[in-house]
């Protein structure tokens, strides 16, 4: 997975990583550095719009238990 490994300044965990951890959605939005983490590789990858429709679904209330 060239160009997805971890930068050791960031702090964030690899692309390889995540996945082997198996994180879930809810724990990365509960954890704020985990949160900014997950908010980079979307930006980079130019789907962030995706993680602010679902936490704008999250403050409405509309996806309960997410």
């Amino acid at each position: 997975m060239a160009g997805l490994e971890k930068v050791p300044s960031s702090g964030c965990l690899s692309f390889r990583e995540a996945l082997l951890l198996k994180l879930e959605l809810k724990k990365i939005r509960e954890q704020q550095d985990m949160l900014f983490c997950f908010m980079n590789f979307l930006t980079q990858e130019g789907a962030v719009h995706v993680l602010q429709f679902c936490l704008t679904m999250v403050a409405e209330g509309l996806m309960p238990g997410w």
